[in-house]
C-alpha cells in the first residue's frame, strides 16, 4: 500500500498508540525496565506547550547522568475538534450554562490525534520513526526507511523516553484546560452559542406545537 495512502487510513489518538505499543516487550523483553531507569535516574520535565496543540517535554536519559532528550507531543486538528467536543452536553456543567473545561480537557487529551517525536537515536534506529510515520502520527518530516535489520515486524510504537511521557500524560488535565482557555475559546464559545439557540429553538417548537395541539381539544 501507498505510504501516503496508508498513513491517512492510520491516524492515531492516545489509546491506540499505546495499545499499539503493547508489543514492544517482544521486541525488548526488558523494556519496562529500561522504562524504570528512565524515571528513576532522568526524570520528566514538562517544558511547555505553544499555539498548534505543540506540547514540548525534556526526558532524562537512563543510562547517561546529565544526558536529556527532547520529547514533542502535537495534538492534532485541536480547532475542529474542541470544536465538535464542546457541543456534547455530557461535558457540560450541572447547570447547562457552558462547557465544563475539565471534562473537555480530559477528552481532548484522549481523543486527538497525535503526533510524536523524539530527539534520543532510539526513535530512529529501531524503528519508531518510520512505524509512527506509516500511522500519520510522527512529528516533523517523515521517515521512509523501515526497521529491517533492527525491528522488521515492527513491534511498538515509539521509545522508552515517550512511553515516559505517554504514562504520565493522563495527569496533565489542569495544563490541557489551561491551553483550551488560551487558544481555544473562540470555538468553545462558538460551540455553547450554537447549543443554546438549537435548545431555545426547540422549546419554541415544543410550545408552538404544545399550543396547535391545545387549540384543536
Amino acid at each position: 500500500m501507498n505510504l501516503l495512502v496508508e498513513s491517512i487510513i492510520n491516524e492515531l489518538a492516545y489509546k491506540d498508540l499505546t495499545v499499539k505499543q503493547r508489543s514492544i516487550d517482544r521486541l525488548f523483553p526488558e523494556f519496562k525496565g529500561r522504562v524504570e531507569d528512565v524515571i528513576n535516574k532522568g526524570g520528566t520535565r514538562f517544558v511547555g506547550y505553544e499555539k498548534g496543540g505543540l506540547w514540548k517535554f525534556r526526558i532524562g536519559s537512563g543510562t547517561t547522568p546529565g544526558k536529556r532528550y527532547d520529547v514533542y507531543v502535537k495534538f492534532r486538528n485541536l480547532d475542529s475538534l474542541v470544536y465538535e467536543l464542546a457541543k456534547d452536553k455530557r461535558l457540560w456543567k450541572k447547570d447547562l450554562s457552558g462547557v465544563d473545561r475539565r471534562f473537555l480537557a480530559v477528552e481532548v487529551l484522549f481523543q486527538a490525534d497525535l503526533e510524536l517525536y523524539c530527539s534520543c537515536p532510539a526513535f530512529q534506529y529501531w524503528g519508531s520513526a518510520y512505524i509512527l510515520t506509516r500511522r500519520r502520527a510522527k512529528y516533523t518530516d517523515p521517515e521512509t526507511r523501515p526497521p529491517r535489520i533492527r525491528n522488521p515486524k515492527e513491534y511498538g510504537a515509539y521509545c522508552k523516553h515517550l512511553e515516559v511521557v505517554m504514562e504520565v500524560l493522563p495527569m496533565y488535565v489542569p495544563d490541557m484546560m489551561k491551553y483550551l482557555g488560551l487558544y481555544c475559546m473562540p470555538q468553545i464559545k462558538k460551540a455553547e452559542e450554537e447549543m443554546k439557540k438549537f435548545d431555545k429553538d426547540v422549546r419554541k417548537a415544543v410550545d408552538f406545537l404544545k399550543k396547535k395541539m391545545e387549540e384543536e381539544e
